[in-house]
């Protein structure tokens, strides 16, 4: 086919040349001077300016390309392929090829005697006919490439194809693809009448990170068309910025709210299209917090994300955009809010980071805790179920008038080696809160008390009191360490009271129980 469109440009070309010849003669006719006088020896005189004219030439002659130089997937290659199946007439072949039988046991080929007259001649026909239909779209290529597609997306294409037969046909069947694979035929074809295109849908949707490869055939009543479907399902990878799979919101006062930001970014080499889901707006919340709660069966296996929620319904977590498309290599900024509507120690919310809707790339726990006041002191041994109960108890303290007092245990275990007892240690941890009030105290103050009857036990504090700035946490480091004459089979028990000082006062009761415990 190269050959032939290299031919018809020459032969038009050398038309061309001629037309262009022609129409110059006539105009050269027309203004044609005298013919000036030959000089006596047959030379042109000087001052002649006669041209001679141009000698024309026929079509240059067209080479063969070489087998080798001749690009398979190329345009031209697929062009000329489509144009000689529209040529083509058919053909009809027969081989006889004769077959020698030899007896005796099998070894290596060529072994065994034959006889020339003991031979069978298998006559074999090899009819070729000119195809139905071809495919006319992308040059006349027979494979859909889909390309690289994110698992989970959903990609269509479509090619055309034409009825060169000059009749018509009736039906086309479609062969069935695979019914669970990540190819589909989304319209039907019919009949198609002699010159008739008709263009079929394929849709591409991949499960996982390979490549898939099928073949559709379109079956004629004569012939058989195959088109190749391929594509490369790519496994979409996304990385946060968060270092642990706990994101502590921190402290905050009842109707107040804090914000947290994170990044989401798509390492892999297409764009993603991501959502974030909350665990408490899950319709199988209630289903899957019907098992034990924690404080009865400790199984971290089984340990539920959902923690403590709002009274008034709305979410106490929130992130914004909720989804978006993260372009290949690009990053999207998540904004975190935490607004809690009454006082609790135990807000969480499980975040699920899901792509292309089906796709769990990422889950972490969004934790927080509401405060009555800015100041306050966690860090101590669990002395209540992390599970709020539902109704509201007042407080006896209150009622009676009297200074409430909340209680604090931490536990020290010392271990006993051979010649001594190591020193047990724990930490405390006062935090004041950063309010949004501008008439509240920014700062807040502690202290303890009574810190004798607590070092004659062995224990010690550091630092006895303090400040603590809005929006940070001081550490309070406890150790125990066995006195002299302390027996190791008996507990060691005392207690310290600590005042905390904000927008209001509050006390609490630090109670230190020491063990001695074997290696």
């Amino acid at each position: 086919m190269a050959v032939r469109n290299m031919e018809a440009k020459a032969e038009r070309e050398y038309q061309e040349a001629l037309l262009k010849e022609k129409e110059s003669e006539e105009q050269a006719a027309k203004k044609k001077p005298p013919p000036p006088k030959k000089s006596p020896k047959g030379k042109p005189k000087a001052g002649d300016t006669t041209s001679v004219e141009p000698e024309v030439k026929g079509p240059a002659k067209v080479t063969t390309p070489h087998a080798d130089s001749i690009d398979k997937n190329s345009d031209e290659y697929h062009q000329a392929h489509t144009s000689l199946l529209r040529t083509f007439t058919g053909n009809f072949n027969t081989y006889v090829i004769p077959c020698y039988v030899a007896s005796g046991k099998a070894g290596k080929p060529g072994e065994l005697k034959y006889s020339i007259h003991n031979t069978l001649y298998l006559e074999v026909h090899c009819p070729v006919i000119k195809p139905q239909i071809v495919v006319i779209s992308d040059n006349g290529r027979t494979t859909t490439d889909f390309g690289d597609v994110s698992i989970g997306k959903h990609v269509i294409k479509t090619f055309t194809i034409q009825n060169i037969s000059g009749e018509c046909i009736e039906k086309v069947k479609i062969s069935l693809l695979d019914p669970v694979g990540p190819f589909e035929v989304l319209n039907a074809l019919g009949s198609l009448d002699p010159d008739e295109s008709h263009t079929l849908i394929c849709s591409f949707t991949p499960t996982s990170g390979r490549v898939f490869y099928e073949t559709l055939e379109l079956q004629c009543p004569n012939s058989t068309l195959r088109v190749t479907l391929a594509g490369h399902g790519v496994s979409p990878k996304v990385n946060l910025s968060l270092d642990t799979d706990v994101l502590d919101m921190g402290s905050v006062l009842v109707n107040e709210y804090v914000e947290k930001s994170f990044k989401i970014k798509n390492a892999s080499s297409l764009a993603i299209e991501y959502r974030i889901n909350l665990d408490s707006n899950s319709l199988t919340k209630q289903t899957q917090t019907q098992g034990l709660p924690q404080f009865v069966k400790r199984d971290p296996a089984m340990k539920a994300l959902v923690g403590t929620q709002n009274n008034n319904g709305k979410s106490v977590f929130d992130a914004v955009p909720t989804e978006g498309i993260i372009s290949a290599g690009g990053s999207k900024e998540i904004t975190l809010t935490f607004a809690p509507d009454h006082y609790s120690e135990h807000y969480a919310d499980g975040i699920r980071i899901e792509l292309f809707g089906q796709d769990l790339a990422h889950v972490f726990q969004a934790i927080g805790q509401c405060m009555p006041h800015i100041m306050y002191v966690t860090g101590g041994d669990e002395l209540a179920p992390d599970v709020e109960s539902l109704s509201v108890l007042p407080d006896q303290d209150e009622e009676e008038g009297a200074s409430p007092r909340k209680a604090v245990l931490l536990t020290f275990n010392s271990v006993s080696k051979e010649v001594e007892f190591t020193t047990a240690t724990r930490e405390l941890f006062i935090g004041c809160v950063r309010t949004m009030a501008v008439s509240q105290k920014k700062n807040g103050e502690f202290s303890f008390e009574n810190l004798n009857n607590i070092n004659a036990k062995g224990f010690n504090l550091d630092p006895p009191k303090g400040q603590v700035e809005a929006g940070s946490k001081r550490t309070i480091v406890f150790t125990w360490s066995p006195p002299p004459g302390h027996h190791p089979n008996q507990p060691c028990e005392a207690s310290i009271m600590l005042t905390i000082k904000g927008d209001a006062t509050d006390i609490y009761r630090v109670l230190l129980r020491a063990l001695v415990v074997s290696e």
